[in-house]
C-alpha cells in the first residue's frame, strides 16, 4: 500500500528520535504483554528493522504509514491502497470522546481540545493534598484562604497558558510509551498496572513531575488512573471500538505532545 501524504504530521521529520520511537512503540507492541500486535505491519518492513531504535528519522514515512493504516478499516484500507489522513485519526478519537471542536479548527487547536479535556477530567479526581502538590511544582503560591474550586481553576489556566502548557503535559500525560511494567515497577504503583494496560497508555513523565507524582501517590490515585489508563476498561466497553482505537487514542495524545514540544523549540530559537 502507498504511503499518504499527510501534512499534518511532517514535523515528525524533526521531532528527537526518542518521540519516534515512543511512537512506533506504540503502534508496534501490545502494552499487556510486550508482544507484537498481531495486526500491525511495521516491525516486519525492512526499513523499519535497519533503523529501529536509534535511526528513526530514516523510516519516519513507514511510522506515519502504519498510524494511517490503524485509522483505517482494513478493507476498505485495502481496496483504496492507503490509511487515513492524521486529521481524520484525530478527530475519531474525539467524536468517541465527545470531544468539542469545531470543523475549521487546526489539527494543533483540536489536539489541545483533546488533551485538555483528558487532563482537566483527571484534574476532578484529585484530593486538594494532590493539587497542593502540582501548584506548588509550577510555583503558584497556594494560601489557606483558597477553596478547591479555586485551585482546580489555578492549574486549568497552567493548561490554557501558552508559556506553561507544555510543562503541564509532561506532569499529567508527558511521552508514551509501551514499558508500561518497568514504569508501574518503578513508581511501585501496582493497583495502577490495570488502568495502565486498559487504555493502552504508560507516561514516561521527566524526572520532576516523577518526584511530584511519587510525592502525591498516596492521595493521587483516582485522577493518575484517569490520565495513566486514558480510558478505563469501562469506558471502552461503553465504546463500540476495536482495537485499533487502543493504539490511535494514545498515538494522538503522544504526538499532540510531540507537536507542543516541537513547536516551543521554534519559538525559542526565534
Amino acid at each position: 500500500m502507498s504511503i499518504k501524504v499527510d501534512l499534518d504530521l511532517e514535523f515528525l521529520k524533526e521531532v528527537p528520535n526518542e518521540g519516534l520511537k515512543k511512537l512506533a512503540d506504540i503502534l508496534v507492541y501490545d502494552i499487556k504483554d510486550g508482544e507484537k500486535r498481531r495486526t500491525q505491519k511495521l516491525a516486519d518492513k525492512r526499513e523499519f528493522v535497519n533503523h529501529y531504535p536509534d535511526k528513526l528519522h530514516d523510516c519516519v514515512n513507514e511510522i506515519i504509514h502504519e498510524l494511517q493504516l490503524y485509522g483505517g478499516d482494513s478493507i476498505v484500507n485495502f481496496f483504496r491502497g492507503n490509511g487515513v489522513s492524521y486529521r481524520e485519526i484525530l478527530t475519531d478519537v474525539c467524536d468517541k470522546q465527545d470531544i468539542r471542536y469545531k470543523k475549521t479548527d487546526t489539527v494543533a487547536a483540536i489536539e489541545f481540545e483533546l488533551l485538555r479535556s483528558v487532563i482537566f477530567d483527571s484534574i476532578d479526581k484529585y484530593k486538594e493534598e494532590a493539587i497542593d502538590d502540582v501548584l506548588e511544582d509550577f510555583g503558584v503560591k497556594v494560601n489557606s484562604d483558597m477553596g478547591m474550586d479555586e485551585k482546580k481553576d489555578c492549574v486549568k489556566e497552567l493548561v490554557n497558558n501558552p508559556s506553561t502548557r507544555l510543562k503541564a503535559y509532561h506532569t499529567f500525560i508527558s511521552h508514551g510509551s509501551c514499558s508500561a511494567d518497568s514504569y508501574i515497577q518503578q513508581l511501585g504503583w501496582d493497583t495502577l498496572k490495570g488502568a495502565a494496560v486498559a487504555g493502552g497508555f504508560a507516561p514516561v513523565v521527566k524526572a520532576g513531575a516523577s518526584q511530584l507524582l511519587k510525592k502525591a501517590a498516596g492521595y493521587i490515585i483516582p485522577g493518575v488512573q484517569v490520565v495513566l489508563g486514558l480510558w478505563t476498561i469501562s469506558d471502552l466497553t461503553r465504546m463500540v471500538t476495536g482495537p485499533a482505537f487502543r493504539v490511535t487514542a494514545p498515538s494522538v495524545l503522544l504526538i499532540g505532545v510531540l507537536r507542543e514540544e516541537y513547536n516551543q523549540r521554534n519559538l525559542n530559537a526565534k
